[in-house]
């Protein structure tokens, strides 16, 4: 049997890929895209009707299904593309002329910056021309920072005074600002101060602003807890997400040693947490009932902690993804990992098919892949006797299919390559393994018992006080990151060396390393000259 029929999510995702890349071209009027999304409905329709009828010409009927499956998928993509675009026919209020005040509600959270604060707003009416009408669009919206009183609150239902003004497209070594935040469906902007707005109404039951609520009191008993800065931003970012007590110089050590990527929620921050709910699946395997109850509280335990951290892009693919892994070993399934990965890749470029085009997206999924395929076969490559060196190899080659998956979306976004990234790694992760758990039992203990939570606050801040001193060291050594910046022809040479070295990893066929080195020197050649 072929290979790829293992993998039906994995081809399905390759064609949804590249039909993204080929609408995302065309700015068509949303109706054509709801026509194509019919015409392949009705395609699919015959195809069935065929397939299950005894009619004499029906041999061609998988012909209309896989062209009713294209044109679903081409009307469905397009329609999402452009529902967000200011287009003719939409009531995006970047189409509106002569807006004098309009309408709008805080829908992320409000984040405090040096001197104002910043969130996202989504409009929802304008008046021009002297009436209101109904509009829609999302504005990055500013506020400077005086009266605490006044300042926007998330769920808030808010009237503006002006215009927003689109976004400057500025290109800052490579990287489009204004490109950027199209992908992200903000076209405008707009700066405020508290006298050019007046709060209309405040939500106060949703369940988003509840979550919303126990977050902050969880962010401000850290703060009381830990009167370290340093120490309660790492803290923030690890357990939640919120990396505004961040330095500027923590992050540059954290990203110049290659360990920034603990200080976003992600898979390795849930696959902790949920560690004990994978062991306990496997101990009942055989009590179906205790392994749905099991099951359930994992999901809703894990999907709350995804609203806990803001519901971060980060998180919210590794909560999809083990989700699925969830459900197939309460049901006795063995999930194929790669078909997993796939499948929430399918389920989240469905619901926003701009999810490609994000930087967090393409190195979440390429890391997490790179794993999957590289990491045994860099392990098979030396078999220690010991158990603690066997677990450390292990770890290691886990660091190093990452890195070696990553590193050119790293090189093409940021123009940076962390040299020490193996020694700070290993020992990097071995303390997030302990400071996360950590940090869930020391702010439940916040709760219920204070004595319990003074003295895991005391052992937390030692541990992330040795972590800060170790990437500290790390940053300052010499040549501790490489600066190479790479343009799209160049990152493209680059993946095809990765796939080069997995051949190699994966079939041991050592001719190939001509064709790594020709790859190599052809882009030395084409980055100097």
């Amino acid at each position: 049997m072929n290979v790829w029929y293992q993998f039906p999510f994995v081809r399905l995702a390759g064609i949804l890929i590249l039909l993204i890349f080929v609408v995302d071209e065309f700015s068509l009027p949303i109706a054509s895209f709801i026509y194509i999304y019919g015409i392949g409905l009705l395609s699919l329709f015959i195809g069935y009707t065929l397939a299950i009828s005894s009619f004499r010409y029906r041999r061609g009927y998988w012909i209309l299904i896989y062209l009713g499956i294209a044109g679903v998928m081409v009307g469905w993509i397009g329609t999402r593309i452009n529902s967000y675009k200011p287009i003719e026919g939409t009531r995006h209020v970047a189409l509106k002329d002569s807006v004098l005040y309009y309408k709008g509600s805080v829908i992320d959270e409000v984040k405090h910056k040096d001197k104002y604060v910043e969130s996202l707003l989504e409009v929802t009416a304008v008046y021009c021309y002297g009436q209101w009408e109904q509009a829609t669009g999302k504005i990055q919206w500013r506020v400077a920072c005086s009266d605490d009183s006044r300042l926007p609150v998330m769920g808030g239902e808010y009237l503006l005074k002006g215009k927003p003004k689109p976004f400057v497209s500025f290109n800052n070594e490579g990287f489009d600002w204004g490109a950027y935040q199209r992908r992200n469906h903000i076209y405008l902007q707009q700066w405020s101060y508290p006298t050019d707005y007046i709060l209309l109404q405040r939500d106060t039951i949703s369940l988003k602003v509840k979550v919303l609520q126990l977050k902050r009191d969880i962010l401000w008993r850290i703060h009381q807890y830990f009167p370290n800065k340093n120490v309660e931003g790492i803290l923030k970012a690890l357990l939640l997400g919120d990396k505004t007590g961040l330095s500027k110089e923590l992050k540059h050590q954290y990203a110049t040693t290659g360990v920034m990527h603990v200080l976003a929620v992600s898979g390795l921050h849930v696959g902790i947490l949920l560690s004990i709910f994978f062991y306990l699946l496997r101990y009942y395997q055989q009590r179906i009932y205790w392994c749905i109850g099991i099951t359930v509280t994992a999901l809703l335990l894990l999907w709350g902690y995804v609203l806990l951290t803001g519901g971060a892009a980060s998180v919210s693919r590794s909560a999809l993804m083990y989700s699925v892994i969830l459900i197939g070993l309460c049901f006795r399934r063995k999930a194929n990992i790669l078909n997993t990965i796939a499948c929430s890749a399918v389920m989240l470029l469905l619901i926003d098919p701009y999810h490609l085009f994000r930087v967090g997206f393409q190195l979440s999924y390429t890391a997490v892949v790179g794993i999957v395929c590289l990491q045994p076969r860099i392990k098979k490559l030396w078999s220690p006797s010991s158990l603690v060196l066997k677990y450390l190899w292990e770890l290691t080659a886990v660091s190093i299919a990452a890195q070696l998956a990553t590193f050119p979306f790293s090189l093409y976004y940021f123009g940076l390559f962390p040299t020490y990234f193996l020694l700070a790694n290993i020992p990097v992760i071995l303390l997030v393994t302990l400071l996360v758990w950590g940090g869930v039992v020391t702010i439940g203990m916040m709760y219920i018992w204070e004595w319990g939570a003074i003295k895991g606050a005391i052992l937390l801040t030692q541990l992330l006080d040795g972590m800060n001193s170790l990437v500290k060291i790390i940053s300052r050594l010499s040549y501790a990151s490489i600066e190479l910046k790479v343009n799209s022809v160049q990152l493209g040479l680059l993946y095809i060396l990765v796939l080069l070295i997995a051949i190699v990893l994966h079939q041991r066929r050592w001719y190939y390393f001509a064709g790594i080195y020709l790859l190599l020197l052809y882009f030395q050649l084409d980055y100097y000259l």
